[in-house]
């Protein structure tokens, strides 16, 4: 349990510590971005200091200018560094000025050896006499032979020779240190070399180099010096974060200085392949940005230890994309699977939707017709209903006209009895012979029948007219009355057509009826379909 809460930890933390590098190298991609930026200012800053010693007269002001300007291009550019060297030697020479050709000469020494001409930058110091200058170029003196011997050390890299460049280095570093004054931050910084270069004492130096990396500026040069040894000595003690950190604080002091002479992001771009070779192309960018330095340098040191470099990173690189291509091919081919399925889906479910409309479309019109049968079947109740309420009137009809024929057969039968008993035969006889009697009956007879039948047969009228010729055409009453003609043809339409049969139920004498049949006829449109055209009347029931 202890060592899994211990693992735990350590990975937190270590993730903590990731997180961190992560904000750092965030802070030098932002300022590796601006670089173009930060050079056009300096350029345009050197651009007014070369204009103001072309145009001054004074020859004092312009070996100003010139040491400047040297100081300038010193670690920005060998080319026009050496060149304003070349300048200020001649300037002072033609002047006489020997503490600046001095101060000249030895600056064209450590451009020479920062610049790989460690030979002549040699023999130009040798011929060069130190107890003869000032306390300055003494100074300069020293720290000029102190960093030849030192790159060329690193240049050579000979079991025979290096011992010597080392030893000479050391021996002009401590005659360089005994010029500064103790407690600058300059002098912190020296002690710091001597202490790791000399003495080995990497704790010591690591003090020194904290304090310098307080006290100096990241735009200073010994702020980015100060930054890179640290963090080399921090990965030698396996502190691989914190040597990520300082480095690249190195390599951003040293884009901030515009200082193309150096060795922090090209050693940054080894320790990140270092810790995971999957920071190749993070790897890759800084490496190009190091060679890029190095070739507009000229510094050509710089130019073999970032080519020393560049293989295994571009290798990496190159594995890493690939590695990328691999996957966006998996995720291309993915991508058009899912794309495929999508397409697929998407035609399913149109065939779903072309389906459900199509079953809509069908249940609509199943709808349709089931409201028009419904509406037909409505239509079809309310004719039985009618139908129903009809033949309720006509029974009730029916049963007052039978009502009314019993009550006039039992007076009748009162009346005949009465006078049969009162021997008043004649007068029965006489009563019964009365045509007022007969008259009033079939009136009351034929009232009823014109009701019952348009009860039944409501547009009887106007479609016996549709079969009449227009100037024959019968005008229809409000009152349900029928004229004998009408009631002719509504016999016929209950098929009644025998003449006598007619004349019996309309009170009326057959010749009556002929005569009236034959007249219709003659007023018909249509003589020859007459008697299907009158079975055809009423045939569908109108409701008024």
């Amino acid at each position: 349990m202890k060592k899994a809460v211990l693992f735990l930890f350590l990975f937190s933390f270590s993730r903590v510590g990731w997180a961190i590098n992560e904000s750092v190298l965030l802070h030098l991609d932002q300022t590796l971005a601006r670089k173009n930026v930060i050079v056009a200012q300096k350029e345009e800053r050197v651009s007014r200091q070369r204009a103001h010693f072309f145009l001054s007269r004074n020859v004092r002001s312009r070996l100003d200018d010139c040491r400047r300007l040297v100081r300038e291009y010193l670690f920005f550019q060998y080319d026009s560094a050496k060149a304003y060297a070349d300048r200020g030697i001649q300037l002072a020479g033609e002047s006489g000025d020997t503490d600046y050709l001095h101060h000249f000469t030895i600056a064209k020494a450590r451009i020479l050896s920062i610049g790989g001409l460690y030979d002549i930058s040699y023999h130009l110091l040798l011929r060069m006499r130190p107890d003869s200058m000032s306390l300055d170029n003494r100074k300069d003196y020293a720290l000029a032979m102190a960093d030849l011997f030192r790159f060329w050390e690193s240049y050579a890299r000979d079991p025979e020779f290096t011992p010597f460049h080392r030893e000479k280095s050391h021996e002009w570093l401590v005659r360089y240190i005994a010029y500064l004054k103790p407690g600058t931050p300059e002098y912190d910084f020296y002690q710091a070399k001597y202490n790791i270069e000399v003495l080995h004492n990497v704790a010591v130096a690591n003090r020194y180099y904290l304090k310098c990396i307080a006290g100096f500026p990241p735009t200073d040069r010994y702020y980015a010096r100060s930054c890179f040894t640290y963090a080399k000595n921090c990965w030698k003690a396996g502190q691989r974060q914190r040597a990520i950190r300082y480095m690249t604080e190195a390599a951003r002091s040293d884009l901030l200085a515009c200082t193309r002479e150096n060795s922090a992001i090209k050693q940054l771009a080894e320790y990140l392949m270092a810790m995971d070779s999957s920071n190749s192309i993070v790897a890759e960018k800084y490496i190009n940005a190091a060679l890029n330095d190095a070739k507009s340098y000229n510094n050509r040191l710089r130019l073999i230890e970032v080519s020393q470099s560049l293989p295994p990173i571009l290798e990496a690189y190159k594995r890493q994309l690939n590695a990328r291509k691999e996957n966006l091919v998996m995720a291309l081919v993915g991508t058009i699977v899912l794309l495929l399925a999508l397409l697929l889906a998407a035609w399913l479910i149109y065939r779903k939707n072309q389906q459900l409309k199509r079953h809509r479309r069908e249940l609509a019109d199943y709808n349709r017709q089931l409201t028009l049968l419904n509406e037909k079947l409505e239509h079809a109740n309310g004719r039985l209903l009618d139908t129903n309420d009809k033949r309720e009137d006509l029974a009730t009809l029916y049963i007052d006209l039978c009502a009314q024929y019993i009550e006039k057969l039992n007076r009748q039968q009162t009346l005949v009895t009465r006078k049969i008993k009162a021997g008043q035969a004649t007068d029965l006889l006489s009563h019964f012979s009365s045509a007022r009697v007969s008259s009033e009956e079939s009136a009351t007879f034929l009232k009823h029948f014109d009701q019952a039948f348009l009860a039944l047969y409501p547009t009887f009228r106007e479609e016996l007219n549709a079969l009449l010729l227009p100037e024959h055409r019968i005008p229809v009453a409000k009152k349900a009355t029928l004229t004998t003609v009408q009631r002719i043809v509504a016999l016929n339409r209950l098929g009644v057509n025998d003449s006598t049969e007619i004349a019996y139920l309309l009170f009326a004498s057959t010749q009556t009826v002929y005569n009236r049949r034959s007249e219709f006829r003659t007023k018909v449109i249509s003589k020859d379909t007459i008697k299907e055209d009158v079975r055809g009347l009423c045939k569908t029931y109108q409701k008024k």
